[in-house]
């Protein structure tokens, strides 16, 4: 008899290591999911924030492009004095070297915000997918509650 009782002791045990697996793979798959929501607000308010710097240095390039315009236009009336239009050329060369590098900062960030858009695709895929996963573990575990009920029932009748 003790050993009967043993056995069903021993199934019980293992029983209940399974269901703690269980358990424990659906706390690893409820703190991706929030990981993942995490990463989404930020990817959020990652993009809002490159929106807001590219409306200013579009702004900003507007201006410069204005500059030089109108160095542009100031170089013409300026020809006869070498010394004159070779310093204005220097600052012309100086405002185009500015206009080009926030271009490229545009540009940039519009790339940024390409990757948080393709991130949070993949994101809320896998939200879906751990969604999907999470019912089917808790069906499992469901099962695995009933299997440790009937083995504690039957070690509890063993006399």
């Amino acid at each position: 008899m003790t050993e009967y009782k043993e056995a069903a002791e021993e199934e019980l045990k293992a029983e209940n290591k399974e269901l703690k697996n269980l358990n424990g793979e659906l706390q690893k798959l409820v703190k991706q999911t929030e990981t993942f929501q995490k990463n989404i607000k930020q990817n959020e308010s990652d993009s809002l924030n490159a929106e807001d710097q590219i409306s200013s240095l579009e702004i900003d390039k507007q201006r410069k492009q204005g500059e030089i315009d109108g160095k542009k236009e100031s170089m013409s009336t300026i020809s006869g004095d070498k010394a004159l239009h070779d310093e204005a050329k220097k600052h012309l060369k100086s405002h185009e070297k500015q206009r080009k590098k926030i271009k490229k900062e545009i540009e940039k960030l519009k790339a940024n915000l390409v990757e948080y858009h393709s991130d949070n695709v993949e994101l809320k895929r896998g939200i879906l997918e751990n969604n999907k996963k999470k019912e089917e573990l808790l069906n499992e575990i469901s099962i695995q509650q009933e299997t440790v009920k009937k083995v504690t029932g039957k070690l509890e009748n063993i006399k």
